[in-house]
């Protein structure tokens, strides 16, 4: 019998750690010095809570199975944010795969999942590079196997965005795009194609650098696999 899993996405739009943060290089302070001016811990936290409160009210008041967010600065404030989630569904574990990325403005990709659910080997996170002259975002590659220990590739994505232009900037994520193919085409390759044959689900989801979350996803519940029902949010 097929399992199904709920699964999300959010852009949290600049979940950064508190200005005088002790976690964060210099490199990446001086570079967003005027977005956290005056950012306080109390601040932070209160955006975290805001943000939590929205993500026990997805998969009707369940919480995600598997959360996928982007621009969220370090493994701190993922925590926070897995603890303010826990603390509004006791019923709820969620354990965190945090994709420390080369990005300039130190905002990175992450999941939140549910271990009881689903497990992660340790040698079955990838981070791949998006090759441009200016740092951004790795695409992080993630083989979670399900409870049927099925492996489950996820990628989570955050494409440079629209910033200089949409056709000057576009070059960007046509090689973002390139990028995730080859990744694509080289699980499938690795794990198999076939779904019958014990074969990997493939789901793909991200930020693709333009005006709204979007999902792309490859798989489905038929002939026994575990299923994937999609859900999500906007911008924050």
């Amino acid at each position: 019998m097929a399992t199904t899993y709920y699964v999300a996405w959010w852009n949290l739009e600049n979940v950064f750690d508190e200005e005088n943060s002790p976690r964060r290089t210099e490199k990446v302070a001086r570079v967003i010095q005027n977005d956290i001016a005056g950012w306080t811990p109390q601040l932070r936290d209160r955006k975290i809570a805001q943000l939590a409160s929205v993500i026990v009210h997805m998969n009707d008041d369940a919480g995600p199975d598997l959360l996928g967010v982007c621009e969220v600065e370090n493994q701190f404030v993922l925590e926070l944010l897995a603890g303010a989630v826990r603390e509004r569904l006791p019923g709820r574990q969620y354990a965190i795969v945090h994709a420390d990325t080369s990005d300039a403005r130190g905002i990175d990709v992450a999941f939140l999942y549910d271990p009881t659910l689903l497990r992660v080997p340790n040698d079955q996170v990838f981070f791949h590079v998006v090759m441009r002259r200016n740092a951004t975002r790795e695409i992080v590659q993630v083989n979670f196997r399900t409870q049927r220990n099925r492996t489950w590739t996820v990628f989570g994505n955050h494409w440079p965005s629209r910033s200089g232009g949409a056709s000057e900037s576009s070059g960007y994520r046509h090689i973002a795009g390139e990028t995730l193919a080859f990744f694509h085409q080289r699980a499938l390759e690795e794990q198999g194609a076939d779904p019958f044959q014990g074969a990997s689900e493939l789901v793909v989801r991200g930020w693709w650098g333009c005006l709204v979350s979007s999902t792309v996803s490859v798989g489905s519940a038929r002939g026994g696999r575990d299923g994937l029902v999609s859900g999500g949010a906007g911008a924050a």
